[in-house]
């Protein structure tokens, strides 16, 4: 297991609460959702959601930023995973897999990282993953559809699929030109 010490941690006020964000010098290690004890802290102490100078950090919240004003599909900065399990590791690399504004089952990541029968297991990584919405965990599913399993509250998740659901008509990847005329 690789654990780098230099970690920075800087706070990004979401739709769906604080978030607090860790990176290295070069990759995000770990986005996660505050419970209401610790968002309650940073929200009194609001110098704690300024801006550090630290490239990742900035970046990571620039991003999310776009991704909650529903600009961007698609997240670009580096995440790093410190800890977790070889299969841990394998379901949040087939999780980055799902595109924008679709689900899958657990049965269904299961399958794709070729352990068929794990779907609980790929509950429990999901569960673990370091570096939410980044790591789109919230786009595993129940296996008709029903939202189960979320680390964070349910209507965290419920939040997210209906906000990539609105925006998903939107190819950020597909930009219109305006021809001359």
């Amino acid at each position: 297991m690789k654990v780098e010490q230099n970690l920075q941690k800087s706070f990004y006020l979401s739709p769906v609460g604080v978030l607090e964000i860790t990176a290295n010098r070069s990759k995000v290690t770990s986005l996660h959702f505050l419970n209401r004890e610790k968002e309650t802290h940073i929200l009194k102490n609001k110098d704690l959601l300024k801006k550090i100078q630290h490239p990742v950090l900035e970046r990571c919240k620039k991003e999310l930023k776009e991704y909650f004003e529903g600009k961007r599909k698609k997240f670009f900065v580096s995440v790093e995973f410190l800890k977790g399990t070889e299969f841990q590791k394998m379901v949040w690399k087939a999780l980055l897999k799902i595109p924008f504004g679709e689900t899958r089952s657990y049965s269904q990541v299961a399958a794709a990282v070729g352990r068929e029968k794990a779907a609980r297991a790929v509950g429990q990584a999901c569960g673990a993953n370091p570096v939410a919405i980044i790591v789109p965990c919230h786009r595993v599913v129940g296996v008709q559809g029903q939202l189960t399993g979320f680390g964070s509250e349910l209507w965290k998740k419920k939040w997210l699929l209906e906000h990539e659901s609105s925006h998903k008509l939107f190819n950020q990847d597909t930009i219109p030109i305006q021809r001359e005329k």
